[in-house]
């Protein structure tokens, strides 16, 4: 799991090979990523500090990059 700088927003990875974004507020799904990217579990996200980019890596061995 990765937090937004603001702590609004909850990025989670999924063993369906998925990332989702939450928005903790409203507590609702407000994005999703993946699927193509990983062909396994995505074991770990990463979000750059000014927040533009997300770096996950999955247990294939792929690394992947998701810009805004």
């Amino acid at each position: 799991m990765e937090f937004s700088k603001s702590g609004r927003l909850l990025f989670s990875s999924y063993s369906n090979n998925t990332i989702k974004l939450w928005d903790i507020l409203s507590e609702e799904k407000v994005g999703e990523f993946g699927g193509q990217q990983h062909q396994d579990v995505v074991r770990s996200i990463s979000l750059s500090e000014d927040g533009s980019t997300l770096i996950s890596s999955g247990k294939d061995g792929l690394v992947s990059l998701w810009q805004q």
